[in-house]
């Protein structure tokens, strides 16, 4: 073999080798996270919290927000006073407990989607 051929061959195999490291890193950060999609409502607003960091979601917006994989995470909802929330339609992760407006959850594996939203229904006249 030439001295060119060489050149030519160790340059591709450079490149190849870049290419597939490349390629590892994002589909490896891609997975690496939990995406939460919160349905949001005209009636309420979330405050979503999980380790030490809270995000409030306005009322009438729905919102996907990234998190790790494997941790607690809390959704707090602020009905306004002519509703409460009467359940939480969730998938994709484990529900630990449901309070009155919260639900605590633990997300999955990285490149899972959680999906959460409320189920409101109107206050009875007396408790408004």
């Amino acid at each position: 073999m030439d001295t060119r051929r060489k050149f030519y061959i160790i340059t591709i195999a450079v490149f190849l080798i870049i290419i597939v490291f490349a390629t590892a890193i994002i589909v490896y950060t891609e997975d690496s996270y939990v995406k939460i999609e919160v349905t949001g409502t005209a009636h309420a607003y979330f405050v979503l919290s999980y380790d030490s960091t809270n995000a409030t979601i306005p009322a009438s917006q729905d919102i996907t927000v990234e998190v790790l994989p494997h941790v607690d995470l809390t959704i707090s909802a602020y009905p306004d006073h002519l509703y409460n929330v009467s359940s939480w339609n969730t998938s994709g992760a484990q529900v630990l407990r449901t309070g009155n407006d919260t639900i605590t959850l633990v997300t999955g594996s990285g490149g899972d989607t959680v999906k959460v939203s409320p189920v409101l229904s109107e206050s009875s006249p007396g408790s408004a």
